[in-house]
This record gives C-alpha cells, structure tokens and sequence, in this order.
C-alpha cells in the first residue's frame, strides 16, 4: 500500500446506537409474495455483481411466534445419531404446532420478480430485466449476475415482486451498491468486517446493533468472515436441510441486517458453522444432512466453494478456503 491512502475499519463490537429510520424502500400489497429478506449482493468486481433474493408468504418474520424446546446434550446427540426427521421436530417444536409457527419464521412464496438497475447518478440509464419465476427447489430464491458494469461507480437497485404474470406488483424495494475501482486507482477507502452471528447474539429485537453504524458510515465494502449461522446450537438444532434453511431465512428477515444489506457492496465467506458443525470436514454427518462444499441458494455465488481474490483498487480482498478442515486428519491442519 502506498503512502497517502487511508483505510477505515470498522470490526465486530457492542456500542450504545439510537435506532434510526430505514432508508431501505419498501412499497406492498395485501396479497404478496413479499420480500421478508431484502436482497444482498456478493462477488462485487470492476464490472460485475451477483444480486440474490427470496420470495416470502408474509412481509416480516414471524418474531412473535412460539419458542423452539431445547433437548438436553444427551438428547441432541442421540437426536443426531438417530437421524429420524420425526424426532428431531417433536423434540423441538411443542405438540400441536408446525415449524411456521414458530420464532422468527419466514416461509418462501412462489411468485416472479424482476429487476432494473443504473447508475446512481444516470437515472435515464436504466437497465430493465425480464420478469423471473424464483425457484422453489432453491428455496424461493433467485438470483442474476449483472456484467458490463462501470467501475467505481454507485449503482440504483430496483426489485419488484408479483404473483405471476396476471397479478399486479406485490411489493418492491429498493437498494444500492457500489463497484470497486480498478486496482491501480488510489484513493482513500473504508470497509468493515464482521464474523461470528447468529440469531440468538443479537443485541435488539432488530436484529445486531453494529450494522446500524456501519451504514452510516457508508463503507466502500463490507466482509463477512463466516459463522453466519451455527447449524449446530439450540433453537433450533439444524438436523435437517429445512432447519438449517430456517436459520437463514430468520437472519436475514432482522430489519437492522435486511436494510444494511442492501445498500452495501458485500463479501460473504463461509465457516465451519455455518456449513454443518465446529471443525466440519467434507463428508462429516450431522444427523440427516452430510455436510457438502458449497451454500448453495443461501448466498448470492454462482460456485462453490466460496473462496477468491478480489481487488478493490489497491486493496487486495483475500478469502481463503477456511472454515472447515480437508479431512477428519486433525494434524493435517498444522
């Protein structure tokens, strides 16, 4: 790095904040399909980003829903052991009651959305992309790669969301991102990293405080190191790909997350955790779900596994392929 370039960071840490407005937009209607989870970007480069998004039955998560039971260490690991779908619910959901029900439940819509973007300062540049229907194999995601983008350069997101083809606009937002500048370019830059989140550490019913600061220090870029979820610790147990995709949805549905994310260029990485367990390996079994490289529609990538280089003008972005060991060897690690 050369003399005279600044660089600000900003890491995980609990700070007092007074909860602001969003300037996140959102405009609905009573039907739906909604978007409970924003949108977030990632693999931002000088020309190109990946935008994600996922179609919800309901506009915000259930935050008010009934709590999950919490089985004993002995119970978990039999639970594990076991693998019966059956008794992984009836063990953490009380009787009479279906996953939908429950805390901080955000369940997926079919429906189709579609996508406009330019450049912040050329409204009259816009790019208009054809309606999609969201897949319900991946969750009710959906996903673009937008090429041919011009560098350093802040660009409007527009996202609209209908039933389908014979339905009016369901709902729509808003957003931001910016391209890095091309790595010989010299100039001043601020990002954050984060790591190590999940539902139950957050600090107001919003979701984590920190995010509301980062915004509005309006970094460059933002990293997130990992461990966005924990598969593997109470309420619930992630012993199921249905579980483990209620994690996400509940995380990404907090408004404090939901707003930052889209308006920030992003950077996400993985962990061990959030890929099946503490020091998880390729092939390694949690009950019903043996653990594969690779998020899939949790993320916006287009590949796995989440690891690169990417240059943000002079700064080097390095994500290594971390979070999870290449075999259940332990010494092959050091």
């Amino acid at each position: 790095m050369k003399s005279g370039n600044k660089i600000r960071i900003c890491s995980f840490a609990l700070i007092s904040i007074v909860f602001t407005s969003f300037s996140f937009i959102s405009e609905r209607n009573a039907q739906g399909p909604y978007f409970g989870n924003g949108f977030h970007n990632g693999w931002a480069d000088q020309n190109s980003i990946i935008i994600w998004t996922r179609l919800t039955e309901a506009p915000e998560a259930n935050f008010s829903g009934v709590k999950f039971l919490v089985p004993s260490v002995e119970e978990q690991r039999e639970l594990s052991k076991e693998a019966n779908a059956l008794k992984i619910y009836e063990k953490q959901i009380p009787e009479g009651l279906t996953l939908h029900q429950m805390e901080g439940a955000c369940p997926g819509a079919n429906g189709e959305v579609k996508l406009i973007y330019y450049p912040f300062n050329e409204p009259n540049n816009k790019t208009e992309l054809d309606w999609k229907t969201v897949d319900v194999n991946k969750n009710f995601t959906a996903q673009w790669k937008l090429e041919n983008l011009k560098p350093d350069t802040k660009y409007l997101v527009e996202i609209n969301a209908r039933k389908d083809k014979k339905s009016g606009l369901s709902d729509k937002i808003n957003g931001t991102f910016i391209t890095p500048p091309e790595k010989a370019t010299q100039k001043p830059l601020s990002f954050c990293i984060t790591t190590c989140h999940d539902y139950w550490r957050r600090d107001t019913t919003g979701g984590h405080k920190i995010y509301d600061p980062m915004l509005r220090m309006s970094p460059d870029f933002y990293v997130h190191t990992g461990d966005i979820e924990y598969y593997d610790v109470p309420e619930p147990y992630a012993m199921t790909e249905e579980l483990m995709r209620f994690k996400w949805d509940r995380y990404f549905a907090l408004p404090l997350q939901r707003n930052f994310f889209g308006q920030i260029t992003t950077y996400f990485m993985k962990d061990d955790h959030d890929m099946l367990c503490d020091d998880a390996f390729p092939g390694k079994k949690m009950s019903l779900y043996v653990m594969v490289i690779g998020i899939g529609s949790m993320l916006p990538i287009t590949k796995a596994p989440i690891f690169g280089n990417l240059a943000v003008g002079q700064v080097r972005i390095n994500m290594p392929e971390a979070g999870n060991r290449l075999t259940s060897d332990l010494s092959t690690d050091f």
